[in-house]
């Protein structure tokens, strides 16, 4: 039977801002075994440089909630 196992690589995620059509967009960092520390270093100053965060607009996103 095939047993799934972890890479061993870490990732990171970060937001990028939105698309043209205003969908979410991010940025996923892969590092190498052991390199978190790396890879979050990398991450923060990305997102410092980018600022890709953009705050929901929760008037339009709540009322369609269920």
């Amino acid at each position: 039977m095939y047993k799934r196992q972890a890479a061993g690589f870490p990732a990171l995620a970060i937001p990028d801002g939105l698309s043209a059509v205003g969908e979410p967009v991010g940025v996923v960092f892969i590092g190498d075994y052991l390199s978190e520390p790396q890879l979050l270093a990398a991450g923060a100053a990305y997102e410092r440089a980018r600022a890709g965060r953009v705050a929901p607009d929760l008037d339009t996103i709540l009322p369609a909630l269920p």
